[in-house]
């Protein structure tokens, strides 16, 4: 639960509130250990087998087997519970086994996430959507992050890869546009992400005492940004154990298939506007580092203004410059000007050169 931090003397607990609770005297509870390592939750409704099955298929490849899978059929229709089915059944026998399926009918889009989370068994939860795929070394990443880190959420990193609807045989797939490119910051920092979120949900790994311990829901009034809003309500309370290894791909469709496309921008902003103005109802626990990092946000402006006022007083003095020169010059034509004007008019005699010859 705590690690010792070099030449520092002290010791630093393995979470955010882990530290305060042993200022104040209070003996943190355990890490709550689960059944397994890792619960992934999804969510689907169906609409895009081929994408299910590529997402399970990647979870068939780990290397780690030690998770399980809750799938939750979300307002799903009729229709598509057989094609689901089929979907799981096609898996390994290893992970078909470990694969739970429940069924919700109602809510927004943290419905689904609260119902996966209650159900879940693993000492960390993860959501993994139904269109995106993960590394072989996806889950075993996680367990090297909560090795060092054990207590904390575990964050790794995602590419985004860019695609576009293709359907084959009435079922819609996902399309690659080009190749997957990093679109995220590798490394997390709270503050940027009290502005916008910057990490995907398949690349943190909550420990499942937030959920249960703790009591943190995802909020489902939210039909956007539930995942974020979750998030910020987690790290602060658990910190983040990171590594810059990549363990996923994004997919980002460039239409029809996503909640960006469901919802316009207006919608998005007010739900941003949301999350933000609860979170700041809250008392925050800000990891190490904070101060660090604010004092970057802040001489960073400074920095830029210093650099933007320098330049523009170089491009001042260089006008500056400039503009003599071009006073010069229209004295000079000026002068020129009223020589011609002053010089004596021309002759119509032509000019003789040499001596006439009679």
């Amino acid at each position: 639960m705590s690690r010792t931090v070099a030449g520092a003397g002290s010791t630093v607990r393995a979470t955010s509130l882990d530290e305060v609770l042993a200022r104040a005297g209070v003996e943190a509870r355990p890490f709550a250990e689960g059944e397994c390592f890792l619960t992934v939750v999804m969510r689907t409704q169906g609409r895009r087998i081929p994408c299910l099955a590529e997402s399970l298929g990647s979870l068939a490849e780990q290397t780690d087997r030690d998770f399980e899978v809750v799938l939750v059929r979300h307002r799903a229709a009729s229709t598509v519970t057989a094609p689901v089915d089929a979907v799981v059944a096609a898996q390994p026998e290893w992970l078909r086994a470990k694969i739970r399926v429940l069924d919700l009918d109602t809510g927004a889009r943290g419905a689904p996430l609260n119902l996966g989370f209650e159900a879940a068994r693993g000492s960390y939860i993860v959501i993994l959507d139904d269109d995106d795929v993960v590394l072989p070394a996806w889950v075993a990443t996680f367990r090297q992050l909560h090795d060092e880190l054990p207590g904390r959420a575990l964050r790794a990193v995602a590419l985004r890869q860019d695609v576009e609807p293709m359907t084959k045989d009435g079922q819609t797939g996902a399309a690659p546009v080009g190749e997957p490119y990093a679109h995220w910051p590798a490394q997390f920092h709270l503050l940027d992400h009290l502005l916008m979120n910057n990490t995907p949900p398949m690349t943190i790994a909550f420990p499942r005492a937030v959920f249960h311990d703790l009591g943190e829901r995802f909020d489902e009034e939210l039909d956007t940004t539930e995942d974020w809003d979750f998030l910020l309500r987690a790290v602060t309370l658990v910190g983040v154990a990171e590594t810059t290894t990549v363990t996923a791909l994004y997919r980002w469709w460039l239409a029809d298939q996503s909640s960006h496309h469901l919802h316009d921008d207006a919608h998005w902003a007010r739900n941003h506007d949301l999350v933000q103005r609860r979170l700041d109802d809250r008392v925050l626990l800000l990891p190490h580092g904070t101060v660090k990092r604010l004092q970057e946000l802040v001489e960073l402006p400074r920095i830029v203004i210093t650099e933007v006022t320098e330049e523009r007083d170089r491009l001042a003095a260089t006008n500056a410059r400039l503009e003599a020169q071009v006073a010069r010059l229209k004295k000079k034509l000026e002068r020129n000007r009223r020589r011609l004007q002053q010089a004596p008019p021309a002759t119509d005699k032509p000019r003789l050169f040499g001596r006439k010859r009679g």
